[in-house]
């Protein structure tokens, strides 16, 4: 089977009902972890230019920058909250598998939490924190020790 229909089924199929606490809190741990770094970052001279680009780029005011507050297209507050999230190095990595041969690691949650807390802020709907949790897991595609 292509791995992409086991993971396209995999997060079609995920509920938090499913999840062990083990996995949970995890996920818990990224989220603070990658919101702590984003806050720390918005004193750095990067964050503080990629919030000022997007304010300046304008659009939909649909989420929030962190600390500011200002509401920005969805995309440009994933992008704005990813990058301050990065800018003291303190966010989360994952270093990779031996069963991957060490590779495929990253600072996935940089990338995934700020994303995906963007476009919850954005539905038109309330998003439970049950549901953040579980979009937060499916968009990692698992889970990974912090």
């Amino acid at each position: 089977m292509d791995p992409i229909v086991k993971l396209v089924d995999f997060a079609r199929r995920t509920r938090y009902e499913d999840l062990p606490t083990s996995v949970v809190d995890v996920v818990k741990k990224a989220i603070v972890d990658t919101v702590g770094a984003g806050l720390a970052g918005t004193s750095a001279d990067l964050g503080k230019i990629v919030v000022q680009m997007a304010k300046d780029f304008g659009g939909k005011a649909q989420s929030s920058i962190y600390v500011h507050g200002d509401k920005v297209p969805v995309q440009e507050a994933a992008f704005v909250n990813a990058v301050m999230a990065r800018c003291r190095e303190l966010d989360d990595v994952h270093e990779g598998t031996k069963r991957l041969g060490q590779g495929m690691g990253g600072h996935v949650s940089t990338m995934v939490v700020p994303a995906v807390m963007a476009v919850a802020e954005a539905l038109t709907r309330p998003v439970s924190g049950k549901e953040l949790i579980a979009a937060i897991l499916k968009q990692n595609g698992g889970v990974h020790k912090t």
